[in-house]
């Protein structure tokens, strides 16, 4: 939200300004007005101008836009009134003064020297008192360099994570691409059309992750979506190089026609079966989330 620009108040013979808004406690209660804002600065719609008089405190001003901009006054809320007594107002009204200390950018959260606040109770001025804001600016300081530390210790355990965790991937895929090469050239040995099937369709899928490896590393750090595509293809076709992989190796397993070889072969059917389920099951808890 952005910083919003405060509405005057003339209090004591003095022009200063308010980080409230007594207005809405007004506008609750009428369903039938909504404005609209105009400007990211005024997100309530409207600026009001009050002053204090005789300890009550009275809307005497109004600029405030209706759908399409439309500009209207007090005389909008309250018909044949040049002032309003806000009589719908019980709460407090945070008045900063001094030097701003700390700039936010949202809402009325920008720090200054010190508050005067003024307490009401049903539009009638009941309390004021002073607020010293240094603490509250050596706290934010404290907690700024507090989170400053802590991202800078979680980027330092990412990297060293993210290189880890690069350094295991390149590994097993050095070991898969190996063991590929392995499989492939032992099917290539038993010269018939289903090992030459076999080895065509263990060949493409390795291919196509190649390709995307090589252009990963071409383009690393020009376009972020382009990358994440094809972090995406490089990562589909690795699963399925290694569902082609254990499919060849089911065939084998159950043509071997062992008790062992069914046994091995049941239980990687039944994990792969689970394995599907647990990725349908989280899919579908995203869906009704």
């Amino acid at each position: 939200m952005t910083a919003q620009a405060g509405e005057r108040l003339l209090y004591k013979g003095e022009e200063t300004w308010m980080a409230a808004e007594p207005l809405n406690q007004y506008l609750q209660n009428r369903n039938d007005i909504k404005f609209v804002s105009p400007s990211t600065a005024c997100w309530r719609g409207y600026y009001g101008q009050w002053e204090i008089k005789d300890r009550k405190l009275y809307l005497i001003e109004l600029k405030a836009y209706l759908e399409g901009y439309r500009e209207v006054g007090l005389d909008y809320l309250f018909p044949g009134q040049n002032i309003a007594f806000a009589n719908w107002f019980s709460g407090k009204i945070r008045i900063p003064q001094g030097e701003m200390l700390d700039y936010v950018h949202m809402g009325y959260a920008s720090l200054y020297e010190r508050d005067l606040i003024l307490v009401f109770e049903n539009g009638l001025l009941t309390n004021e008192y002073i607020v010293d804001n240094e603490e509250e600016y050596q706290n934010r300081i404290e907690k700024r360099e507090k989170e400053k530390i802590e991202q800078i210790e979680k980027d330092a355990k990412k990297k060293k994570k993210d290189k880890i965790t690069t350094a295991i991937v390149a590994v097993s895929l050095s070991l898969a691409l190996i063991g590929i090469c392995v499989g492939v050239y032992n099917l290539l040995q038993q010269n018939t059309s289903l090992t030459y099937l076999f080895s065509v369709i263990i060949v493409i899928p390795l291919l196509l992750i190649i390709s995307g490896v090589i252009f990963l590393i071409a383009n690393k750090g020009k376009n972020r979506t382009k990358e994440d595509k094809a972090v995406a293809f490089v990562g589909i076709n690795f699963l399925v190089l290694v569902f082609i992989g254990i499919c060849i190796g089911l065939f084998y397993l159950i043509k071997w026609g062992t008790l062992l070889a069914y046994f091995i072969s049941a239980i990687v059917i039944i994990t792969m079966l689970y394995l599907i389920f647990l990725v349908v099951k989280n899919q579908l808890k995203k869906k009704k989330i």
